[in-house]
């Protein structure tokens, strides 16, 4: 019984913060979630051309080497 009173004051207290950073005008802990997604999605867009950024390097490599041997 104590563990549920404590719980249920818990979550009335994270409801509370919530609600409290929501006036301010601060984004919820929704709107954060939603954002640390795209930044995720941006930085695996990112990391797949800067892969395709390096073969094409290495490829341009290989062909000025052989531009020097003949």
């Amino acid at each position: 019984m104590a563990d549920s009173q404590e719980e249920e004051a818990a979550e009335l207290v994270e409801t509370t913060n919530e609600e409290a950073v929501n006036v301010e005008g601060e984004p919820s802990n929704a709107e954060l979630r939603e954002m640390l997604i795209d930044i995720q999605i941006n930085i695996a867009t990112i990391l797949r051309e800067n892969k395709s950024i390096r073969s094409e390097i290495a490829d341009l490599k290989r062909t000025i080497q052989q531009q020097k041997m003949i």
